[in-house]
């Protein structure tokens, strides 16, 4: 049996490499400050971590250039401002993007002159830039040359149901929004899949969430027996209900909703999106129809799921803690700041 790496055992593997680090330029996180300025409905996603880490962070203080970092994860008019400060100031500037902010910007509809003003003006005179996933690191790097890092989400599954699979049936469960038809085509696109598996073998599959394209996605799937659109739902109670997530989707980078399945332990069913190949096991990225209806017939027995089920929460506990997180901020600070 594999030994499962502990978040403990990854954090002090990080150490050993933080002391092989030359120290004439390294610095100690003990020594950062961190400011989070323009703090949104979503601050906790960064809050979480940095106040786990070894630096000294502040939500919102009232002098955020005396920091040494100034985070901010809003790609509006809040980042913009922040550059114009930039040249009064020494503090470094870090925008946190959500996701992959260049697909974002071509969806949004917003005026060509601010659209190009956001790609080549804003977002390439920041001073660095934290992804939630690789792919989007590497891409932002590519189009900006600004210097990139990765620091994923954290999740606690003791906040999320404990799945017990005990039955053959499947009641699949999708959580997501419905701002962006790159969201909701491939559900509309696997609904017929999933309608024809569970009209042979029983359960359901609720397509759960809402947003500008929500109409379009319930009136088409309104013709299934098996196959639902339920709209805005407690998504605890959406999951402590289900045995599968099916997760179907061409833009997002590391979602929520993806990283609760596994927190859960569910089995999390995937399009072959680059994002979610890359992030792995134990994804299970479907690229074709004949592979989705193999997938699910194989998530009818429940020893697959909860095989399946156990791994996404070893993956949960390895990668998403707030401790293993909370160093890849501290690594990415350390280095920004050791090369300014």
């Amino acid at each position: 049996m594999s030994k499962t790496t502990t978040a403990a055992e990854i954090l002090a593997e990080q150490d050993r490499a933080d002391q092989l680090t030359d120290t004439r330029t390294r610095v100690d996180p003990t020594d950062v400050s961190v400011a989070v300025v323009y703090p949104g409905n979503r601050v906790e996603k960064v809050a979480v971590p940095l106040q786990a880490s070894r630096m000294d962070v502040a939500i919102d203080p009232p002098n955020p250039s005396d920091y040494d970092i100034l985070l901010v994860d809003n790609a509006d008019r809040d980042l913009g401002v922040e550059v114009l400060k930039k040249p009064f100031h020494d503090a470094t500037l870090v925008y946190r993007m959500r996701g992959d902010v260049f697909r974002e910007l071509d969806l949004w509809d917003m005026h060509p002159l601010k659209k190009w003003a956001a790609k080549r003006v804003v977002l390439q005179h920041v001073d660095a830039t934290l992804a939630v996933s690789p792919g989007c690191a590497t891409q932002f790097a590519a189009r900006t040359g600004v210097p990139t890092g990765v620091a994923g989400l954290v999740k606690d599954p003791t906040e999320w149901p404990t799945t017990v699979h005990a039955d053959n049936e499947l009641r699949i469960a999708t959580l997501t929004n419905f701002d962006y038809q790159l969201k909701i085509a491939p559900i509309l696109e696997w609904a017929p899949v999933v309608e024809e598996v569970l009209s042979e073998s029983g359960g359901y599959w609720r397509v759960c969430g809402d947003g500008e394209y929500s109409d379009i996605a319930e009136e088409a799937l309104a013709e299934y027996d098996h196959v639902e659109f339920a709209g805005y739902v407690d998504p605890n109670a959406e999951l402590n209900d289900s045995n599968c997530m099916i997760h179907a989707s061409r833009l997002d980078a590391l979602p929520n909703a993806m990283l609760e399945g596994l927190a859960s332990e569910l089995p999390v069913i995937t399009t072959d999106f680059h994002e979610f190949l890359a992030y792995g096991e134990p994804l299970v990225c479907v690229d074709s129809e004949t592979r989705l209806r193999d997938t699910l017939h194989e998530f009818r027995d429940p020893k697959t799921r909860a095989e399946r089920g156990r791994a996404g929460l070893e993956r949960i506990r390895r990668d998403h803690t707030a401790m293993a997180v909370a160093r890849q901020y501290e690594a990415f600070f350390t280095e920004v700041l050791a090369n300014a």
